[in-house]
């Protein structure tokens, strides 16, 4: 019982900071784009919890999984963006509910629209490997830009991975979406007309 409410703790009550400023970008000599204002989220450590949360799922019990899902759903429907990257997360990997990469690529969707860093760096997994999705260089490298703003989660890794395998050409297609998925509410917009062009 202890390990389920500290997975509900610790998913409904991280604590965040959003900038809703201006967005005034930086493109460094990479090609890499930064903001002065930054819209991303950043989760901010609950005492204790742990940043990764393949880690904490590993020590769960499938049926600690099941009522994790079902104390988490009800949030994650009213908009709470941790409970959907934690419902998000738990149909990309199987637990708790089958494995469904659509619900995944759903909930991790809504709660990237949100700045939600954790949310973006998935999809951006999931495009970068194709794994739900059609795999697209471009869309996961600028997502993999976002999620770098948050450095707790592995988005410039996941940028430098993607990056080796681009044409200069993508490379600057993926800054451009970049910076139009950090506008306030556009990040699934985005990413729909750049896949209509």
């Amino acid at each position: 019982m202890k390990i389920f409410c500290f997975v509900v703790i610790g998913f409904t009550f991280m604590l965040s900071t959003t900038v809703n400023a201006g967005i005034d970008k930086h493109i460094d000599e990479n090609g890499n784009v930064s903001f002065a204002n930054n819209p991303i989220k950043k989760s901010t450590k609950v005492v204790g919890a742990s940043s990764d949360v393949n880690e904490l799922f590993s020590t769960l019990k499938a049926e600690d999984f099941t009522r994790a899902f079902e104390a988490l759903m009800p949030l994650a429907q009213k908009g709470d963006a941790a409970s959907q990257v934690g419902i998000g997360w738990m149909y990309d990997n199987g637990k708790g509910v089958p494995q469904d990469f659509a619900n995944a690529l759903s909930w991790y969707r809504k709660a990237a629209e949100q700045g939600e860093a954790s949310a973006i760096n998935n999809l951006a997994v999931m495009y970068a490997s194709g794994r739900g999705v059609p795999q697209n260089k471009v869309i996961a490298y600028a997502l993999f830009n976002l999620a770098a703003m948050d450095s707790t989660t592995n988005g410039s890794e996941g940028r430098e991975r993607v990056l080796t395998s681009m044409t200069p050409k993508q490379i600057a297609a993926g800054q451009i979406l970049s910076r139009e998925m950090a506008k306030p509410n556009n990040l699934n917009k985005a990413i729909a007309v750049y896949l209509k062009n």
